[in-house]
């Protein structure tokens, strides 16, 4: 049987670690911003606490586990602090994985720079760095 943390609560974009703002959330789309009402299906981030793997998946949560004795095991925790926010972990039954769709991306060709500009830019630098030094130096 399987034990899957639910990250609940989001961390507001720009800020440091552990400044929770409820319903805005920097990372992921489907963390939770509250614990769900049991017996509805929603879409969720799912972490392993073991290997620290996640992914999407449409699940169905119970919080009694003796609702669903064959499925697995979920803990709410508090994006911010990493605390436990239910006393006993409730069941889960994963309905679907969802499958990230691997964006395809398109890099940009680089022009290497010829022997000449790398020597001329070299040469650029050298003196704006001399010239700058006389400054300092109130010449």
């Amino acid at each position: 049987m399987k034990e899957y943390e639910i990250l609940v609560g989001g961390i507001e974009a720009g800020k440091g670690y552990g400044q929770v703002k409820p319903g805005v959330d920097a990372q992921s789309p489907h963390i939770l911003t509250e614990i769900p009402e049991e017996g509805k299906e929603v879409t969720v981030e799912l972490r392993d606490p073991g290997t620290m793997g996640s992914f999407v998946a449409r699940v169905v949560f119970f919080s009694d586990p003796a609702q669903f004795p064959e499925g697995e095991r979920a803990i709410f925790v508090e994006q911010a602090t990493r605390k436990a926010l239910t006393e006993s972990p409730w069941a889960v039954r994963v309905i679907e994985v969802i499958e990230d769709a691997d964006d395809e991306v398109e890099v940009l060709p680089t022009r290497k720079l010829s022997l000449g500009e790398r020597k001329g830019t070299l040469l650029k630098d050298m003196l704006e760095s001399r010239e700058e030094k006389r400054r300092q130096r109130g010449e």
